[in-house]
């Protein structure tokens, strides 16, 4: 495997975000599918964000992640 992140992992991470998010949905937000969904992800992206002020090593762990995507071969 190269030094970069692979649409494989990528796509790995995102499918079971969303299935987490979608299960949180079911069972104890009952709200329409994409609204929770919706909902979830925004939660998720904002405590990332809050986490990151918190814990600066965290945010620098996170960019160096998402620095290593290769966007050309992804897209």
């Amino acid at each position: 495997m190269g030094s970069g992140t692979n649409i494989v992992d990528i796509a790995a991470v995102v499918i079971c975000l969303t299935a987490a998010c979608s299960y949180i949905n079911y069972r104890w937000l009952r709200l329409p599918q994409v609204v929770g969904i919706m909902l979830l992800a925004l939660l998720l992206s904002v405590s990332m964000a809050g986490l990151g002020i918190v814990m600066p090593s965290i945010r620098g762990a996170f960019q160096n992640w998402v620095g290593q995507i290769e966007f050309d071969q992804t897209l």
